[in-house]
């Protein structure tokens, strides 16, 4: 055989090999990404059933939209010259609605036609449901994955970027609610299936290693399928889009604008956090049947509205919607669903989202919601990598929940309005608590600290109080009585004073904490979500008070999500909240314009932060 049959051969098994990829989502996963395939050496990677749905879904739409634009690329004569009269002779409203309804005939005969050609014994619809059915799936333009944690949603995602990239030459836009996001999550997966597939193939591996077709750089996927390296990527490529959300509504839409090619998919990772207005930009970008042009979204549901929710609860008309569990999951050990489900209970909001990849209920009991939570962590993950936040000169505040009584002591570190960390202490040996609050403060050079003041801790605080004020004078140290009278006399005690003002940052979305899926953080997040006004209070005398530990009911559902009695850390953390500081952005060069013409903005000194 010569060197040019030789040649052909090979470009003939590349494009059967296409070809089959196309068709077959779990062919393409396993014979170029190494999926399912056993090899020495190599952890053995699957595809879990629910993964294989929803490939198998894409694939049905991408064929269906190729099948669509083909079609009107090269529409019949007849089917011409019927719009060109019809132009001539009718208003452009009239038009508008002639042609569509003409395109729908159209297309439904195409699909009639591949129906009677390719249809088998076991087929038993008419052509014209077929046609109606595939016609009703060519109208979508979201695939909205709705998902638990660990599950695979990130890695399914990364194996669609790919089938479409390698099957169809295509162009894949990859949206983040932050470039971090993307950069620990997505990004490194979609590199790590690339590396799984030179483990398992070796120099046969077109995704990885000295015979691969595309280049994978920091911020783009790159096609090598051209003569010249400077054409790399020209027309096949998967780009990140960096939405900067401190700018504009606009400038954020702008980034998302433009988006046009035949082969185009859109994925959108964390959809939850995208805002709605972005999402719409994207869908109107997506051409229904002249072009290939999708959405896929994955998300935890750590909100119950927007576009991701509705598409994946289908109550949105342009999506198909599917649901991951953890509950059964091939990637998930029923003993750790269970032991979840024992630790958090049923109907809790962290078993709800991050077990079962439900939203959460509508917590109308709950003093914080746990969308508001959700927010606050987004904030955080926002803001992780811009240097200017905090600032150096926002105040470094220490809130102190002491525990001689039994209880853990707890402290709370908290930069303008980021919380920063939590430090705990079991010890009931009063020396060594006291060493350990004034070794935190001297840490953090903490600009003002609050102590618990109670008849247990009274006498460590004013030992505190002491000493720092000879060694740090310029750390305030703050005694504040939980029980005693608040400010302003619409509360029962200073701690509900607190508690408010507390609950009230996270409402008007201005602190901002960390996404950590560590024990500490999981527990802080069930305290905040248990706290409740005591409504019986309230109707008594108009006071607001939220449930104290004398509360079995409050005190039991505390337990039964964190295994302890007592709100150590949030108690900590409202500490902080005594008093009020300006937190504002210095105006630089270089972020002068940064927080203008926001939406929505909230006035005052958090301004910024919104």
């Amino acid at each position: 055989m010569s060197t040019s049959e030789i040649k052909l051969k090979k470009e003939r098994e590349i494009i059967e090999l296409k070809s089959r990829c196309k068709k077959d989502f779990s062919f393409f996963c396993e014979k170029i990404v190494g999926i399912g395939v056993e090899k020495d050496g190599v952890q053995k990677l699957i595809l879990t059933k629910k993964q294989k749905e929803i490939g198998d879904d894409i694939v049905k739409l991408i064929r269906i939209k190729v099948m669509t634009m083909q079609a009107l690329q090269k529409p019949p004569e007849d089917y011409v010259k019927t719009l060109e009269k019809a132009r001539k002779t009718m208003s452009d409203v009239n038009f508008s609605e002639f042609q569509l309804k003409h395109e729908e005939q159209y297309l439904k005969q195409i699909f009639k036609d591949f129906y009677n050609r390719n249809k088998t014994e076991k087929d038993k619809e008419t052509d014209d449901e077929y046609a109606d059915k595939l016609y009703a799936l060519g109208k979508k333009k979201l695939v909205s994955v709705m998902a638990a944690r660990g599950v695979g949603k990130t890695f399914l995602a990364g194996l669609i970027l790919w089938y479409y990239l390698y099957s169809y030459d295509a162009q894949v836009y990859v949206v983040g609610p932050t470039g971090g996001q993307v950069d620990r999550a997505f990004w490194p997966q979609i590199n790590e299936l690339a590396q799984h597939s030179y483990r398992i193939y070796g120099s046969k591996s077109v995704l990885s290693g000295e015979n691969k077709i595309f280049m994978i750089g920091t911020r783009e996927v790159k096609s090598m399928q051209y003569k010249e390296k400077s054409q790399w990527g020209s027309t096949c490529f998967a780009k990140r889009v960096q939405i900067d959300h401190s700018k504009s509504q606009e400038d954020q839409k702008a980034a998302v604008s433009g988006l046009w090619n035949e082969h185009k998919l859109v994925v959108i990772d964390e959809a939850s956090a995208m805002p709605d207005y972005i999402y719409s930009v994207l869908s109107d970008s997506c051409r229904l049947f002249s072009q290939c042009n999708l959405i896929f979204s994955i998300f935890n549901p750590n909100r119950n509205k927007g576009f991701a929710i509705e598409g994946s609860t289908g109550k949105l008309p342009e999506a198909i919607g599917h649901h991951i569990s953890a509950v059964g999951c091939e990637l998930i050990e029923a003993e750790k669903v269970e032991q979840d489900k024992l630790k958090y209970g049923e109907d809790s909001p962290y078993y709800r989202v991050s077990v079962l990849g439900l939203p959460p209920k509508t917590d109308d009991g709950a003093f914080i919601s746990f969308e508001w939570i959700q927010q606050a962590k987004q904030r955080f993950a926002l803001h992780a990598n811009n240097p200017d936040l905090p600032l150096t000169s926002d105040p470094m505040l220490i809130g102190v929940d002491i525990g001689l009584g039994g209880d853990k002591t707890v402290v709370a570190s908290r930069k303008g309005n980021f919380l920063l960390n939590f430090d705990e202490n079991n010890s009931a040996d009063s020396d060594e608590v006291e060493f350990f609050i004034i070794s935190l403060v001297e840490k953090y050079e903490a600009n003002h600290l609050y102590l618990e003041y109670t008849a247990i801790s009274a006498s460590i605080c004013q030992s505190i109080q002491k000493k720092l004020s000879a060694t740090m004078p310029q750390c305030h140290v703050h005694l504040i009585k939980p029980g005693g009278k608040a400010n302003d006399n619409k509360f029962d005690r200073k701690k509900d004073e607190l508690v408010y003002k507390m609950a009230k940052s996270f409402e008007n979305q201005l602190i901002c904490i960390p996404d950590s899926r560590s024990e500490i953080w999981d527990e802080f997040e069930s305290e905040l979500s248990l706290i409740q006004l005591d409504k019986k209070r309230q109707e008594k005398d108009g006071k607001i008070k939220v449930l104290a530990k004398s509360n079995a009911q409050y005190v039991k559902a505390l337990k039964d999500a964190t295994g302890y009695s007592s709100p150590d850390k949030t108690d900590a953390f409202a500490m902080t909240f005594a008093h009020d500081y300006d937190v504002q952005v210095a105006v630089t060069r270089k972020n002068k314009n940064r927080f203008k013409d926001r939406e929505p903005v909230i006035s005052g000194r958090y301004s910024w932060l919104n």
